[in-house]
């Protein structure tokens, strides 16, 4: 789910919007199914947008089952669907008929299926209802919604590849050796769940990444105290946001497992939060890879695939946050454990 801009943003045909596609998204999708929320006045508001990779026929029915549930959860209006594949527009038709029955049923219209070759410029386009509605992707360069999300602050990535590597961690070598001073590190430690939380705090005001094995360390150390933890959700409320959601992103590349389950899940709070579903999701992979059954990492992914909007989920996690805080207040032990 990616946030948009708040001004207004009229696009000229069905190209346009298959072309602003990446920007919603957060990358180029490929042999995909790309659902696109619309609510609001005239259905004229884009909102919920989910992407899942193109299936074999015998798993149509569990695709449509997945998309179904966020989109009636986000209170959609009607639905465009755009399939993003280099075969013809014909072999995801049935998938497109059985999405389209689905959410009929529920009462929520399909009200454009397009088939598109690629999201790139130049690429061949055409509906699936309208023999003559069809054509080539204007440039991204001339994209007024690409424009429009790039001024709000939107990185498009080539590819969903590319923004997973954003989380590609340090060689083997660095994390073995954290992972050996890590263990030292726990055995010695005597300090204070509050004394923790300053030095998170400390770290997110600095706002330059950890620059020694000592400093990864404290943090990561730091982090795995859940009081902690859950404490640092505050980070990603406000106006120090963007300095934590760096911080996150430096640790999770920096620690090992089980470390790393900590940061990647706040990042995925971040992320969420500022509209980058597909970030989330990635780092939400990395925390529960990291840590099985990690309990706030479940927590966030079943909001996220219920459809519950950013904001909603804002609200849940002040109300957590503001729990966690007279948690530690009351605290006066040492608490590990996730």
């Amino acid at each position: 789910m990616t946030a948009l801009p708040c001004a207004r943003v009229r696009l000229r045909d069905l190209g346009e919007l298959v072309a602003g596609v990446p920007a919603l998204l957060g990358f180029h999708p490929a042999e995909s199914l790309v659902a696109i929320a619309l609510g609001g006045r005239a259905r004229s508001r884009i909102g919920l947008v989910l992407r899942a990779d193109l299936p074999p026929p015998e798993r149509h029915r569990e695709l449509v089952r997945q998309l179904l549930t966020p989109v009636r959860g986000h209170g959609a209006d009607a639905v465009v669907l755009v399939v993003v594949s280099e075969r013809s527009w014909s072999s995801s038709r049935e998938l497109v008929e059985r999405t389209r029955a689905a959410l009929s049923a529920a009462g929520i219209p399909v009200v454009h299926a397009v088939w598109a070759q690629s999201t790139r410029g130049g690429a061949r386009w055409g509906c699936y209802d309208e023999v003559l509605c069809g054509g080539v992707l204007p440039d991204q360069a001339t994209s007024v919604l690409t424009t429009a999300m790039t001024v709000a602050g939107v990185v498009t990535f080539d590819s969903r590849e590319d923004v997973v590597g954003l989380l590609d961690q340090d060689d083997e070598d660095a994390l073995a050796r954290r992972g050996k001073l890590l263990d030292r590190a726990i055995v010695d430690d005597c300090g204070t769940s509050a004394g923790r939380l300053a030095a998170v705090h400390a770290a997110v005001a600095k706002k330059e990444p950890p620059a020694t094995d000592h400093e990864l360390v404290r943090l990561g150390m730091a982090l795995s105290d859940r009081l902690v933890r859950d404490n640092c959700v505050r980070c990603c409320l406000g106006v120090q946001a963007a300095d934590a959601e760096r911080l996150w992103l430096a640790l999770v590349r920096a620690l090992p497992a089980p470390e790393c389950a900590e940061p990647a899940v706040l990042l995925a709070v971040s992320a969420f939060l500022r509209g980058d579903g597909t970030l989330a999701v990635i780092a939400l992979d990395r925390a529960e890879t990291a840590v099985s059954g990690h309990r706030l990492a479940g927590l966030l992914r079943s909001a996220i695939e219920l459809g519950l909007s950013p904001d909603k989920v804002r609200l849940m996690m002040a109300d957590a946050v503001v729990a966690a805080e007279r948690e530690l207040a009351r605290a006066s032990d040492t608490r590990y454990g996730r």
